[in-house]
């Protein structure tokens, strides 16, 4: 009796071992599996080829190469590059390559009337750009820097715009003067301007931050410079960046010019000829007259040293440099009669009472006797009890 071999999945026979492992590792196996699996019954051998074969003839068609965005936008910009070219010169080359012209060859009695055109064209395209660089509103210097430029770069910078002094920098709401938009500033984004008392140019400097949000897309804060007035606003609420700085050395040149500090520094009192004749009289050395009587008491002013300053009722305020010697808790200086009674006292530290030394010293023997003993004991009482019993359990 011959032995067979049979494939439940394909329902098929076979006659040996070797020929059943062989379908096992066929596509057309792996697919009546799949179909077992998938609760559909199994195809034949021939059907499975038919398929395979339209498979085949459909393959090359989807392996067409399919272009992405990035292409798209790549084919995009070249497509520009043709339309609108940097110079008039590629202008007429571009023509002429894309069919744009009357023909292939240009006759040379043309050639006038070419030129004509790309003076034309030149002529137009130098207004053009003229007129959004006046846009810009920028100065001299700054043009003749931006003139070198192609028209791209120009047409983005021509989208910029400054920000008014009367709008908000974050949220662009206008406002009916400046001091309304600090104020707004102020109560919805905790704006603060430093040094307001000596502020003269607040709307130059209002206008200023405009510049540098809207024209340079840069954060008030941080050197972070957005890509466009949206990113850089979102970039100034998300850090918390909606501040003026004012700590380190260069912010305050930066801001410098806004600010007139002439009005707090040190003025001396005006001196009458009559003091001045008196003075003359007098052979002190000038220094060693107090500085003190040159200021008027209701006025503010700071030592030699730059680092103390005296307000009119008296009081001495220290700069901050200063702390660590202002911290220290010295003690008061004794009047002339507590210090010789000091004096007194300590002229002789060693000297002490013999017998109240030997008592005191007594004193200390027997409290540090007691205390050994008390440790004996709590040492010794540790493991006193030798047996537990809990009571639970009896």
């Amino acid at each position: 009796m011959s032995t067979t071999y049979t494939c439940n999945t394909c329902v098929q026979q076979f006659p040996n071992s070797e020929t059943q492992r062989e379908h096992m590792k066929t596509d057309w196996h792996r697919y009546n599996l799949k179909r077992k699996v998938a609760g559909l019954l199994p195809i034949a051998a021939n059907v499975f080829a038919s398929k395979v074969l339209q498979q085949s003839e459909a393959v090359p068609e989807r392996r067409q190469k399919q272009i992405t965005k990035k292409e798209m936008k790549y084919q995009e910009r070249l497509a520009r590059r043709v339309v609108r070219p940097s110079s008039p010169t590629e202008s007429q080359a571009s023509e002429f390559s894309l069919g744009y012209g009357s023909g292939v060859e240009t006759p040379v009695e043309n050639t006038e009337e070419s030129a004509e055109g790309a003076d034309v064209s030149s002529s137009s395209l130098t207004e053009d750009l003229n007129t959004k660089l006046k846009h810009l509103n920028l100065d001299e210097e700054t043009l003749e820097s931006v003139k070198h430029l192609d028209t791209d770069t120009i047409n983005k910078l021509a989208l910029r715009r400054a920000i008014p002094n009367t709008d908000c920098v974050v949220c662009g709401v206008h406002n009916d003067s400046v001091e309304a938009n600090v104020e707004h500033m102020s109560k919805k984004y905790s704006l603060y301007v430093p040094e307001q008392k000596y502020l003269t140019d607040l709307p130059g400097l209002m206008s200023y931050l405009g510049q540098k949000v809207g024209l340079g897309f840069e954060c008030l804060s941080c050197s972070f410079v957005g890509r466009s007035l949206e990113s850089v606003r979102q970039h100034m609420l998300m850090k918390g960046h909606v501040r003026i700085p004012y700590e380190s050395e260069d912010e305050k040149l930066e801001l410098g010019d806004f600010y007139d500090f002439t009005s707090s520094y040190d003025k001396k009192l005006p001196v009458s000829d009559e003091v001045a004749n008196d003075d003359e009289d007098w052979e002190d050395d000038e220094e060693e007259i107090n500085s003190d009587d040159e200021y008027d008491d209701g006025m503010l002013y700071t030592d030699e040293s730059g680092t103390q300053l005296s307000l009119p009722s008296g009081a001495k305020i220290g700069h901050r440099s200063m702390a660590r010697y202002y911290k220290q808790s010295l003690k008061p200086e004794p009047r002339d009669g507590q210090a010789t009674v000091n004096a007194v006292d300590i002229r002789r530290p060693d000297v002490r009472d013999p017998a109240a030394f030997r008592e005191q010293k007594k004193l200390w023997k027997e409290e540090k006797r007691v205390a050994n003993r008390k440790d004996a004991w709590e040492l010794r009482r540790n493991n006193f009890q030798k047996h537990y019993r809990d009571e639970l359990l009896q």
